[in-house]
This record gives C-alpha cells, sequence and structure tokens, in this order.
C-alpha cells in the first residue's frame, strides 16, 4: 500500500480521519488498488496544507503585564505593527498575576505551533527562579527563546520639591544616615530592589526598603515626599516626570538615553561607575516551535523593530529596540539566571 512519507502533525488527527472513512467505503476486489490511488492522490494536498507558509491564521501573544501598562501598551502597538507585516491578525492577551506564572503557564502548556507566545520581562526569566521556592517553570528548559523586544535602563528619581537637587546631595543623605533614607521598590526582588541594594554595598551604608504593589502608588508617594528616592522606569514614572512633580537626578546606565539626553548617567554625576540597573523584555514560545518557525518569528520581529514608527513610540517610554537572534537570547536568559543567583545570594533576598 502506498503512504504518505511526511509526517503530519497539525492534520494528523484529520488525515487519520480522511483514511478510516476511505478504507470503510472502499469494499470488494478493487479496494487495495483504489484506496492506493487515492492515497497517492491526497498525498500532495494535504502536504501541501501543512507547509502553508507561516503565519497562515491568528496568533496570540500572551502577556504577564496589567492592561494599560508601558509594556502592554508598546506590546499592542508591536502587535498591529507586525499583524500589518504579515497580513495575519496578531492578539495581545493580558493575563497578570502570581508573579508572572498565570501568562507563563497557559504559554508553556499551549501548542508548539508558533501561534501562541508569551511577552515577559527579565525578573520573570532569570529573577522569579530564584526568588520563589516553587516556581512552576523551568526558564530554560520549558521555553523556545524567541526575540528580544527592548532593553529598558532605571533612573534615579526623587520628588521635585524635595531635598536632593542632584544624585550627589543624595548619596551624601545615605552615607550620613544609614538606615534612615527611604528607597521606593516595585516588590521584593526586584532589579530596582537589587539595584538598591548594590548600592548600599558600594556605598557601605543601608537604606529603608518600601515596596509598594503598585506603580502609581509608587511614585504618588515619591512626588508626595513619603519617600526619599525610587529607582524606577520612564514607563512607569513617565506621567509623574511630565507633570512636574518629580525630576530624575541620573539614567543608571553606561550611556545617557537619546531621548532624555539632559539626564546624565549615574557615573557622570558621581556615583558609582560600575553600578547598572536596567531591565528587558522578550518573547518566548512553548518548548518545541520548530526551528524554521523560529527563524520566522525572529526575522518579523526584528523587522518591526526596525520601524520608525514603533521606535519613536518605544523612545517615549524610555525603552531601547532589541534585536537579538533566538541563540542570543538564549544566551542572555542563560547568563542572568547565573548572574542573578548571585546577586540574589550575596544580598540575601528572600521574596515573600
Amino acid at each position: 500500500m502506498m503512504a504518505c512519507t511526511r509526517e503530519f502533525h497539525p492534520a494528523r488527527a484529520v488525515w487519520g480521519e480522511v483514511r478510516s472513512a476511505l478504507r470503510g467505503a472502499l469494499r470488494g476486489p478493487i479496494k487495495g488498488a483504489l484506496f492506493s490511488a487515492l492515497i497517492a492522490a491526497l498525498c500532495p494536498l494535504l502536504t501541501a496544507a501543512q507547509t502553508a507558509p507561516y503565519p497562515n491564521h491568528a496568533v496570540k501573544i500572551l502577556s504577564v503585564y496589567p492592561s494599560g501598562s508601558g509594556p502592554d501598551l508598546v506590546a499592542r502597538v508591536f502587535a498591529d505593527k507586525l499583524g500589518r507585516l504579515w497580513n495575519q491578525q496578531v492578539i495581545v492577551e493580558p493575563r497578570p498575576g502570581a508573579n508572572g506564572f498565570i501568562a507563563m503557564e497557559a504559554a508553556r502548556h499551549a501548542a508548539p505551533d508558533g501561534y501562541t507566545w508569551v511577552v515577559v520581562g527579565d525578573s520573570h526569566m532569570t529573577l522569579n527562579p530564584h526568588l520563589f521556592r516553587d516556581v512552576p517553570y523551568n526558564p530554560e528548559n520549558d521555553f523556545t527563546p524567541l526575540a528580544l523586544q527592548y532593553r529598558t535602563p532605571f533612573f534615579a528619581a526623587v520628588s521635585a520639591s524635595g531635598p536632593y537637587p542632584n544624585v550627589q546631595a543624595l548619596l551624601d543623605a545615605i552615607r550620613a544616615r544609614p538606615g534612615k533614607i527611604s528607597v521606593g521598590i516595585p516588590y521584593i526582588g526586584s532589579p530596582a530592589h537589587l539595584g538598591a541594594v548594590t548600592l548600599e554595598q558600594e556605598l557601605g551604608s543601608s537604606m529603608v526598603h518600601v515596596p509598594f504593589k503598585e506603580n502609581a502608588a509608587l511614585f504618588a508617594a515619591l512626588s508626595n515626599g513619603d519617600l526619599d528616592w525610587v529607582i524606577g522606569t520612564i514607563a512607569s514614572a513617565g506621567a509623574f516626570y511630565k507633570s512636574g512633580r518629580l525630576k530624575f537626578l541620573a539614567v543608571i546606565s553606561k550611556d545617557r538615553l537619546a531621548s532624555y539626553p539632559d539626564i546624565p548617567t549615574l557615573a557622570e554625576a558621581g556615583g558609582p561607575p560600575r553600578l547598572r540597573v536596567g531591565a528587558w523584555v522578550a518573547f518566548v514560545g512553548p518548548r518545541g516551535i520548530p526551528a524554521d518557525t523560529v527563524n520566522q518569528i525572529n526575522r518579523a520581529v526584528n523587522q518591526v523593530l526596525t520601524d520608525e514608527d514603533f521606535r519613536q513610540r518605544m523612545a517615549g517610554f524610555g525603552f531601547l529596540p532589541g534585536g537579538a537572534t533566538p541563540d542570543e537570547l538564549a544566551e542572555l536568559i542563560h547568563t542572568d539566571l547565573a548572574r542573578n543567583a548571585e546577586a540574589i545570594r550575596r544580598a540575601g533576598i528572600k521574596a515573600e
């Protein structure tokens, strides 16, 4: 009997039904020859369906971020651009909560066909596995790296009406008053928290770390004078900055941000020259997505990242386009897992 030599994956169930129906319908002496002829005729059709160019239907991007947040808004603009490029619908579906576990678990159990991704931050991939005892996923073994969307540096922010006109004044206060200066952080174990701990170690002092569940409450407290300073991003603090309620003393990165060129780096402002606080956001999918599909996704994402309109929108949030290959993203995840494990161990941080 003739048989298709190609292994069918999405079409496997349909193919089995067709073959069973033919066997049942064809009876009598001509069964063998006619069955083989029909199989030979159908093989190219089913093979063509199986090898239809990716994507041939809607792509869903799950998100660990809540609706209306900076990463969510950028993801929606990105999805619109990508949908136009592919002439297919690209849907962003926020599933926030549980430290990102909800969205990541849904993505981990999705079919590995390239039609379900999840947009995640470095904290979900490289911090949470070291902070929480029962993380339901392995960041390297359970996901397929697809593409790096962007990086974002963090800033040292203070109240516009506060007592710190510059970085040096803030650092002097931290040194002179150990355990008295308050720094607001999004949550225990966040990149901002690790940055604050590293700064303490650099200065040989200590601060009061005040975690907040919501960024709006965090920066409202800062602008009202309830906190001394905050390590935050343009995306989270931009509205307060633009309204004049807070100011950025420095960007805690190697270079100034092109969209905010007047803000010096921490080193330029007199702070520890080696201190860096930043984050990245990437797309990953379930383990087992075929390599050719991964490469098609990566090329398309990187093409959207060169779109000038999209780049300008990202710049408004202080985001820097990514552009890594899947292998480079995999290496970034691997490297940051090791680096953050050591930083968390050294700082003695435990998630609550």
